[in-house]
């Protein structure tokens, strides 16, 4: 394979808030996946329950607490979404992409390890020439779709794309914000180890208090899990180590960006995405 590992947390892309299927962006970041396949990256994407998995949980709520049952749900409705993906790629087989949602870490490096070890000449050929799209649900109980892709990037070492609804990490909650006619907040372009810090701090002192005070909007945020696995990268591997938060249309651009392939010519007034420096 020419390129190298990506690992992309799609969220709620394919299933918004009110649990349709967004069809438009569905295709979108099929598109933008295959093209980066077919540039050589090994593209591992992790598809979260979204809207769909919302609905589940909000019915599943009324049988159970426990939160590892509650989990188990929103993983299977995550393996929902990540199927109707799969079935999106409806374009010749260039490049290698799974046919059903890879289950685990360990299932989703076996299959890596299968690809290197194809004695498929078809399979061969377009693995060394190209690269594939390796597409997951959930991963394990108590992680989001967020938080697995980060586990899978440091795993793997490689770069992490988080993709927002929002398009990157913002001053405070913009859809809050707008709704109480104030001027849009300012998209964050880079957020560091004190940012990752400060949501896990914020997020115990709000634990069990689901009352805000007015005018102290919740940012739009990674979330503690996610904060936790970037804050525990080794040392000596911070320097190195790539992720960003963007929309889903500029997936590709901002990987090329994060694996110095690409350096945008004019810096734009309101950047696309989100860096995290580990440093």
């Amino acid at each position: 394979m020419r390129g190298r590992f990506l690992s992309v947390s799609l969220g709620a892309t394919s299933s918004p808030k009110d649990a349709l299927v967004d069809v438009v962006a569905t295709r979108e970041t099929a598109s933008q996946l295959k093209e980066l396949a077919l540039l050589g990256f090994g593209v591992i994407a992790v598809v979260g329950a979204g809207g769909l998995g919302l609905q589940y949980l909000a019915m599943a709520k009324r049988y159970t607490k426990e939160n590892r049952a509650l989990d188990e749900v929103g993983i299977e409705a995550s393996r929902i979404n990540a199927s109707m993906l799969i079935n999106s790629f409806h374009l010749p087989r260039s490049f290698l992409v799974n046919q059903e949602p890879l289950q685990t870490l360990n299932q989703l490096k076996s299959y890596i390890s299968r690809l290197h070890e194809t004695r498929d000449p078809r399979e061969h050929h377009i693995f060394k020439e190209r690269g594939f799209v390796a597409i997951t649900g959930g991963l394990e109980p108590g992680l989001t779709s967020d938080s697995s892709a980060a586990k899978v990037a440091t795993e793997l070492d490689c770069p992490l794309i988080i993709v927002s609804t929002m398009g990157g990490i913002f001053e405070s909650d913009p859809l809050a914000t707008v709704a109480k006619g104030r001027e849009s907040p300012k998209l964050l372009s880079r957020i560091g180890r004190d940012y990752l810090k400060a949501v896990i701090l914020k997020r115990a002192e709000k634990k069990g208090d689901e009352q805000e005070s007015e005018g102290n909007e919740t940012p739009h945020v990674l979330d503690v899990p996610t904060c936790r696995i970037l804050l525990d990268v080794e040392r000596e591997r911070r320097a190195t180590f790539r992720a960003a938060v963007t929309n889903y249309k500029a997936i590709a651009e901002t990987a090329l960006i994060l694996t110095s392939r690409k350096t945008p010519a004019v810096r734009p007034k309101r950047p696309h995405f989100t860096l995290i420096s580990l440093l």
